[in-house]
């Protein structure tokens, strides 16, 4: 039960986040479907003073698929080369004592420049088994560099929440600064690229 309040507690901290930030309103980019996505952009600065774009999105739906095939679908590390374009690699790197530290390799197309990311995967049920609530948090030092761009700020959350015996409602957010390509062309990548995130899920799911 600790373990769950605190991703939980987590998930809900960075969410009431999110929307406090009212001097960048959240912008929404789609609505059809059923399915509603929201974007945002705000300037980020590092400790070291270099100023950035930090890209974020959240997205909702329901969608008529098996909650317990979906969590199997997320706690299954291999796929996420499906779920994501162009990931060649994603492989548990270490294992902490309620997460694992997940380290992903991207080969991205001319002109964008290949990157990695390394995540820990900090994920829980509910004692009834219809909350499944995932934080991939950004953990760049977490492993050894591996001569290419890494991302530095690049965290998503999912909640699934079990509608029925064939239905899930999708509450899923990120924030990022993407590396590698400009920001023109990594904007080119919303809304659609979180909605074709869920898509896959789904499609592996059934």
């Amino acid at each position: 039960m600790k373990k769950l309040s605190l991703i939980a507690l987590t998930f809900t901290l960075v969410v009431s986040n999110l929307f406090a930030q009212e001097e960048v309103k959240w912008e929404k980019e789609y609505d059809k479907e059923g399915i509603v996505v929201h974007t945002r952009f705000s300037d980020y600065t590092f400790e070291d003073g270099e100023e950035d774009t930090l890209f974020e999105w959240m997205l909702e739906t329901e969608q008529k698929v098996n909650f317990e095939k979906v969590v199997a679908t997320l706690e299954n590390i291999d796929l996420y080369k499906k779920l994501y374009d162009y990931c060649e690699t994603s492989k548990v790197v270490n294992k902490k004592e309620n997460s694992i530290v997940v380290y992903y390799y991207f080969d991205l197309p001319w002109p964008a420049a290949n990157l990695d990311v390394v995540r820990e995967h900090i994920t829980s049920v509910d004692s009834t088994n219809t909350i499944y609530t995932a934080s991939h948090l950004c953990k760049p030092n977490d492993y050894p560099d591996q001569d290419v761009n890494r991302l530095e700020i690049s965290d998503i959350h999912i909640k699934l929440i079990k509608i029925s015996g064939n239905k899930t409602r999708f509450e899923c957010s990120s924030q990022y600064i993407p590396k590698g390509a400009p920001n023109f062309l990594a904007k080119g990548w919303l809304p659609e690229g979180p909605i074709e995130f869920i898509e896959k899920i789904v499609e592996l799911s059934k």
